[in-house]
């Protein structure tokens, strides 16, 4: 009888052990992706990744479904915002893994037409399909955005504007064509109303006729403060400026028509990087500082808040109180992290509460509607009552430093 030599077995065996245990990780990876799936069907049956076919024009006349609205390492989501159920979810690039550590600047944002408009900073721009998640169009613009500024794309008609660093994009909602760009040096921040369009770039706040992009006035401050977003109220333009060199802000009002200052405020220290304005007070927080209230007639200062280590753009206001990300700390990579919501009394500046869940919070990521208090952190969405009190925890994905949620009510 033969018997193969020692060596030819053992040569064999390695093979048979090799494919084996190839063959028992497989089944597990599977078995794994199997039990995800399950658990996401279970979760809803009408969630998922990428819907098969692309979604039509025409449904962009279709109301926006509610949901929370939100993109996180690289995959978009709406949420139910009354059970916390992902309706669906759409993955940006199917062929990088989705990234679940906090990052900075994932993405912008913004939800007009039943659609999802999402910028990335490598320069694409994506409309999704709100009702369903299917993908609308995907354009690439011809630059790199930046993710740290205040200002979204904004619709108005059929066109889509979208702030690159010294130029508008006009783009067509139905289909993502560049119909035009519109020259405008050194943008930071834009304001749409109508066929008025309001824009900063430094020192200087422009005002353009649409659709032409006539330029109507220019109005400038010092040298060496930059204007935030414009934010107009009745016939009133509220911006706020800081001082590179003193490292202090001044808030101005200008008229709409004209551009003519009507006041400006007594500087304050700090950086404010945006303001709220209503028909009683103009509100503004200061990085890794105070919140302040301003008589919005005239300037003049009403309250400061104690220290409140505030972090974001501007207070959210809902029924006569502030809402707004806080009691920041600085990590090793330097970056301010949120830790805290809070809630002030719009007319004193008194803290009412103080919400600190286990993970960090999304920097200016607090949305007020009808009542409720929407809340993007680290691993998920929280909806806090008027009183401080959870509602509501959904789990999401990631979360980035700068991606403020969309809810649509």
């Amino acid at each position: 009888m033969f018997f193969p030599p020692a060596r030819k077995l053992g040569r064999l065996w390695a093979a048979f052990l090799l494919i084996a245990t190839v063959l028992i990780l497989g089944s597990f990876a599977l078995s794994i992706v199997a039990l995800a799936t399950l658990l996401r069907l279970q979760q809803d049956p009408a969630a998922f990744w990428q819907a098969p076919s692309k979604a039509d024009s025409a449904s962009q006349r279709l109301p926006t479904p509610p949901g929370i609205y939100l993109e996180n390492g690289g995959i978009v989501m709406r949420i139910d915002p009354v059970t916390g159920v992902v309706r669906w979810a759409y993955r940006l690039n199917v062929a990088q893994a989705p990234n679940t550590q906090l990052t900075n600047a994932d993405s912008i944002v913004s939800v007009a037409n039943n659609t999802v408009y999402v910028e990335k900073p490598d320069g694409y721009v994506y409309a999704l399909e709100a009702s369903t998640g299917r993908l609308r169009w995907r354009v690439a613009i011809g630059e790199r955005l930046d993710m740290a500024r205040t200002s979204k794309a904004q619709s108005s008609g059929n066109r889509l504007y979208v702030p690159g660093r010294d130029r508008l994009y006009v783009l067509r909602i139905t289909d993502g064509h560049v119909m035009r760009t519109i020259m405008t040096p050194a943008l930071t921040a834009f304001t749409l109303s109508g066929d008025d369009l309001y824009t900063t770039s430094g020192a200087s706040l422009q005002a353009y006729q649409l659709p032409a992009g006539t330029l109507r006035w220019s109005a400038g401050v010092n040298a060496d403060e930059d204007f935030t977003q414009p934010r107009m109220l009745g016939d009133t333009l509220y911006s706020a400026a800081y001082s590179q060199n003193r490292h202090v802000s001044t808030l101005y009002a200008l008229d709409v028509t004209t551009g003519q200052q009507l006041w400006h405020s007594q500087p304050e220290e700090g950086r404010i990087s945006d303001v709220t304005p209503t028909n009683d007070a103009l509100y503004a927080g200061a990085y890794m500082g105070y919140v302040y209230a301003y008589d919005s007639q005239n300037g003049r200062l009403l309250w400061q808040s104690a220290s409140s280590g505030f972090v974001g753009k501007a207070p959210e206001v809902g029924d006569g109180a502030l809402f707004f990300t806080g009691n920041a700390a600085v990590d090793q990579d330097k970056i301010a992290r949120a830790r805290s919501v809070l809630c002030l009394d719009a007319r004193t500046g008194v803290t009412r509460w103080t919400y600190t869940p286990s993970s960090p919070v999304t920097v200016d990521s607090v949305s007020v509607r009808q009542g409720k208090i929407y809340i993007d952190r680290e691993n998920g969405i929280d909806v806090l009552d008027e009183r401080g009190s959870i509602l509501l925890r959904a789990r999401a994905r990631g979360g980035a430093q700068y991606t403020a949620i969309e809810v649509i009510l």
